[in-house]
């Protein structure tokens, strides 16, 4: 994928691996298996500082957390499968979703047409996991910086995944937009988090 692109893009991103799980003690069992989680709700972290391209961990209220990774998803199947033997006080949360990954040039424009929060001036500094609507539908929206710009990665339920990835593709296809396939977005430029910045 080039560098710049001459208008927004959209890709399926459903390919992705991802977890959900609760409960009081679920920060603390994340922890003891050495993923560092968000210490503020409604933020996300790499799941993985020294690959910071896709996997992520979001925590969007005090005892609840999203896992998304790539590469196998190692570490999501370790967690799934100590989750199924039964934890104390954590509990898993069934994570079917539709995932999109938006960006290019005029990517806010797009969201701007379906969506009333204004991501453009979302501090990303911050890493941000908002919760909102979008042309009707309840979703889960990660803004992330990398070395082309911003980009977006939008979850939403499987059941109206169809639904937000038409109106999206077409608003963007409006723009003079295109539609990536993920393995160029895999390609493309990696993804400057804190951590990163920090280095």
């Amino acid at each position: 994928m080039s560098a710049r692109m001459p208008g927004p893009w959209i890709a399926d991103a459903s390919c992705l691996e991802r977890i959900g799980l609760k409960g009081a003690l679920a920060a603390d069992w994340l922890a003891q298996a050495q993923i560092a989680v968000p210490d503020q709700p409604n933020t996300w972290a790499s799941l993985d500082p020294a690959d910071t391209s896709w996997s992520i961990v979001a925590r969007l209220g005090s005892s609840e957390f999203f896992l998304e990774e790539d590469a196998g998803a190692a570490r999501i199947r370790e967690l799934a499968s100590a989750l199924a033997d039964g934890q104390r006080r954590v509990y898993p949360v069934l994570r079917e979703d539709r995932a999109f990954v938006l960006g290019g040039h005029d990517a806010e424009s797009v969201l701007a047409q379906v969506c009333n929060v204004n991501f453009s001036g979302l501090a990303l500094d911050a890493q941000p996991a908002v919760l909102t609507l979008m042309a009707g539908v309840a979703v889960l929206v990660v803004p992330q910086r990398h070395d082309a710009g911003r980009r977006y990665r939008i979850w939403c339920d499987p059941s109206f995944g169809h639904y937000l990835w038409n109106t999206l593709k077409n608003i963007v296809q409006e723009a003079g937009g295109e539609q990536l396939d993920i393995e160029q977005l895999r390609g493309g430029p990696r993804l400057r988090t804190n951590e990163r910045k920090r280095q």
